[in-house]
């Protein structure tokens, strides 16, 4: 898990530059992330230096005069693939495409809830969600997450 302080300020620039920069150097797929207020869920698979998909669970959110709408992007199949869970497309599928304004998912609160469920399926650990560059650096981490050891790398 990275937590990088410039990917928290929600810079889609940033996020790609660095998801591209350590797909490629660790030779493995990379998933980026940012969550705004629990309303939107945004998700990056990069592979090899590329990004090779990007999902938007409520596109229309900036925009006033828009009826919220299905999500956009992600590709069940490239991410459970890319994360060695084959098993899970369906399941993965349906966490992508559900509606949560409409409570299709009923059991899922929100986009948080969708993004801890979403990297579950894929086998990641819960602390790839619900934590981010301030709170680890801050010391302020959710007590589930208390004992796990986390390192400053870089400046």
């Amino acid at each position: 898990m990275v937590y990088d302080q410039k990917s928290e300020e929600q810079d889609f620039a940033e996020i790609e530059k660095l998801g591209k920069k350590l797909s490629e150097a660790c030779e493995a797929a990379v998933l980026g992330a940012a969550l705004h207020d629990d309303d939107v869920l945004y998700l990056w698979l990069f592979q090899s230096g590329k990004q090779m998909d990007f999902y938007n669970s409520l596109p229309e959110y900036f925009d006033p005069n828009a009826e919220p709408g299905p999500p956009e992007g992600g590709d069940s199949r490239l991410l459970c693939e890319a994360f060695g869970a084959a098993r899970k497309k369906k399941r993965v599928e349906k966490l992508l495409r559900a509606n949560l304004l409409d409570d299709e998912l009923p059991e899922i609160p929100g986009e948080l809830g969708r993004h801890q469920e979403q990297i579950k399926e894929l086998g990641m650990p819960p602390f790839a969600a619900a934590v981010t560059y301030s709170s680890v650096e801050g010391n302020c981490l959710p007590k589930e997450f208390g004992n796990i050891k986390f390192a400053r790398v870089g400046r």
